[in-house]
């Protein structure tokens, strides 16, 4: 039988046969669990050297238990009559000779018990407070009613009036602005982008909406206002449809939101963020737009015309469709 190949074996498994070999051999054991190597238990399992480590490992221990012993002999009492300083109390003392001391009974005297009563002490008597009880307070018939004290009168809220910087911010937290002028301003309009079915889609005031819009861009591209994408941007505000061009903010609303779905308009682009306007740092930001040409490959969605179908094929074939009622 091959001998096992112990360089391959760990720590742990090295020790454990090691222990287990010296132990069928009579051993003490525990310096190799303390302090063996794999070395010294690869030598003591492959030919039985036993390591000197080991051996004054034991020979301390044998040291500290004679140490011990030695302690403990110290420590016991000399004689049966001394108390051990641990452990439990030696068992009552019996006295084998009678003390000479002692007086024999026959010289004891009788002595009489004499039963004495205690003496009372006379009882305290506390002195007794005499009560004295007063007239009885009189009590007008009518009492005076309370003064009551008239309310503080609130002052009016003084509103203050914006001052410095704040004159130019509107209730919504937008800055105020001046309402531009479009005595001079133009655009140009081409009779070819009537044909198209996207603007044949608009409402009338979707393309008042988007030619103001379209003025607004050639105004702004004359005056190299352009946002990321290189495309000039422009504002339109609720506020200044109402005010200059006599719209109601619901019809405004509708036409921007018409222009956007169909693509005449959208966002402008600030990076990969679209410039939608809303709160920032509690300021108003107004929606920032360009011009966009989607609306010339727009086409319309299908419309359902069973329905018609239907009553044209009804009304060619009575007998086909409806009841008819004769008189």
């Amino acid at each position: 039988m091959t001998s096992p190949d112990y360089s391959k074996m760990g720590y742990r498994e090295l020790r454990k046969r090691a222990s287990a070999k010296g132990t069928d051999e009579g051993r003490e054991v525990f310096p190799i669990g303390q302090n063996g190597t794999n070395a010294e238990c690869t030598d003591y399992l492959e030919t039985g050297t036993w390591a000197a480590t080991w051996d004054a490992l034991i020979a301390k221990k044998e040291a500290a238990k004679v140490a011990k012993a030695a302690e403990r002999a110290a420590l016991e009492p000399a004689d049966d009559q001394t108390l051990p300083l641990f452990g439990d109390p030696p068992a009552a003392m019996t006295v084998s000779q009678k003390d000479e001391r002692e007086p024999a009974p026959a010289e004891v005297a009788e002595v009489e018990t004499v039963h004495v009563e205690p003496v009372k002490e006379p009882l305290q008597v506390t002195a007794i407070p005499v009560v004295v009880v007063k007239e009885p307070l009189q009590v007008s018939e009518t009492l005076p009613e309370p003064v009551k004290e008239p309310l503080p009168v609130k002052e009016p809220l003084q509103v203050v009036k914006p001052f410095g910087k704040m004159k130019d911010v509107l209730p919504n937290g937008r800055n105020k602005k001046a309402m531009p002028s479009f005595e001079k301003w133009f655009c140009q309009l081409f009779p070819a982008d009537i044909i198209y079915p996207a603007w044949r889609s608009l409402t009338k005031a979707a393309t008042d909406v988007f030619i103001i819009c379209r003025t607004k861009s050639s105004h702004a591209a004359a005056k190299k206002q352009k946002d990321s994408t290189g495309m000039p941007w422009f504002e339109f505000t609720g506020s200044e449809a109402v005010t200059v061009f006599k719209m109601t903010r619901p019809t405004f609303i509708k036409a921007m939101h018409l222009l956007i779905e169909v693509g005449f308009i959208k966002y402008s682009m600030r990076g990969d963020l679209p410039m939608r306007g809303g709160i920032f740092n509690g300021a108003g930001i107004t929606a920032k737009y360009t011009l966009s040409d989607l609306w010339k490959s727009w086409e319309p969605p299908e419309r359902d015309h069973s329905n018609i179908t239907k009553a044209r094929s009804a009304k060619q074939n009575p007998s086909k469709g409806a009841l008819t009622r004769t008189v």
